[in-house]
């Protein structure tokens, strides 16, 4: 039972006069699904064990409004008998900011994960701090210790102790490093080879994550999100947000200049909007039975920009889920191929030329062949000279079998 509320306390409790809360049940203020954590911790405090001190939950305030309320509580005597003293600050505006957090949170590791490039976030240490999937699976397709090149390790450590062929590059990849994190450098760009025990490769290192020092836990995840956004904002390939309807909520300016479209334009409209005849309707569908079945597409797309000119795009799309587990926004990164497939055409192209070209070769060889066996074969049957004829024949014999082939 509720014996005394302060006046800041009946202010947090929005409505309600000192008398209507007086002598009511507590319980009567708690959400439903937080009672329970509320009431076991004050039964255990008020029995003497022990029991959480300062912890959250929500409260039911005047008008059934929810807020969010951080308690400290502790054990004390009322009229001689064990009672608690429950100090409460409202931290509902913190939830919020938190939860809008975790959600960008999402929405930018979702977007990295499609990313196709290796993406890997330092902090001002130079320890990796999160990766994304491509740089994952770059790890483990090339036989990598995960421990030894992911989340956790000090990437610019593992520069410094290069050695061997590629230790000049690394020498270089780790002073731009640090020139970054110092604030000397915007960004920092080094090609440099990575060959295979099967193939030849080389890479391109671009370095753009800026790094900000914070003193508190949300800064330092503020921070994080700057620099995820940083990316997602700067990035070459088209990033599209959308929400479970499939209306769009966010686009970067990638994806304006590659639609022709604005930002506002796009904002609230729906994908559709840039789809073409070229593929047809069942792709689509199978598109979004399988990304609203909790899994990532990946395909390609023929559409129209603003202008009506046609285009390609490689696009990847991924569902980005909520605490519960429930899909609540897709994340498309696409990036425009129209080039790649301009050339693909043209090198099939010329492939079925030189096919053409290849059969009207054989036929013309086929008959010249032919024309060269009937004159053999005609002189052949001229001839008096029995071993000359003989002859004749068979280079007829030798004529016959490319004859055939062609």
């Amino acid at each position: 039972m509720i014996k005394f509320m302060n006046s800041k306390t009946i202010e947090l409790f929005g409505g309600y006069t000192a008398e209507e809360i007086t002598e009511k049940p507590f319980i009567n203020f708690i959400h439903p699904d937080d009672r329970s954590r509320v009431v076991n911790n004050y039964i255990k405090r008020i029995s003497g064990e022990y029991a959480e001190t300062r912890y959250p939950f929500r409260a039911v305030v005047f008008g059934g409004v929810v807020k969010w309320v951080e308690v400290n509580s502790v054990l004390t005597e009322w009229n001689g008998k064990p009672a608690t003293m429950n100090f409460y600050t409202d931290i509902t505006e913190q939830k919020r900011v938190e939860d809008e957090l975790k959600k960008s949170e999402l929405f930018a590791s979702a977007t990295l994960d499609a990313l196709s490039t290796n993406i890997a976030i330092l902090n001002e240490k130079g320890v990796i701090i999160a990766v994304n999937r491509a740089w994952r699976e770059f790890a483990l397709n090339n036989s990598m210790d995960i421990s030894s090149s992911c989340e956790g390790v000090n990437y610019l450590g593992v520069c410094d102790s290069s050695e061997g062929s590629n230790s000049d590059e690394a020498e270089q990849a780790s002073a731009g490093i640090r020139e970054i994190i110092s604030g000397n450098q915007r960004e920092f760009s080094l090609e440099y080879p990575c060959h295979s025990p099967e193939e030849k490769r080389w890479f391109n290192m671009l370095v753009t994550v800026v790094a900000h020092e914070n003193i508190t836990k949300r800064k330092l995840v503020e921070a994080e999100l700057r620099s995820l956004s940083y990316v997602v904002e700067q990035s070459p390939v088209s990033i599209v947000l959308t929400d479970i309807t499939g209306t769009i909520q966010y686009v970067n300016p990638a994806a304006e200049k590659t639609t022709g479209y604005s930002r506002d334009e796009l904002l609230g409209n729906n994908p559709r909007v840039l789809k073409s005849d070229y593929i047809k309707g069942d792709e689509y569908r199978v598109l979004w039975e399988t990304i609203t079945s909790g899994k990532y597409w990946k395909g390609e797309f023929h559409n129209i920009r603003k202008d009506g000119t046609m285009y390609w795009e490689s696009a990847t799309i991924s569902p980005i889920f909520d605490e519960d587990g429930m899909i609540e926004q897709f994340a498309a990164v696409k990036e425009d191929i129209t080039e790649r497939k301009k050339a693909e055409e043209k090198i099939q192209n010329l492939l079925t030329e030189k096919e053409l070209i290849l059969q009207e070769v054989h036929h013309r060889i086929k008959n010249n062949m032919n024309t060269i066996k009937g004159l053999l074969y005609l002189q052949a049957i001229e001839m008096r000279d029995t071993a000359a004829a003989g002859a004749l024949h068979e280079a007829c014999k030798y004529c016959i079998p490319y004859g055939d082939y062609c």
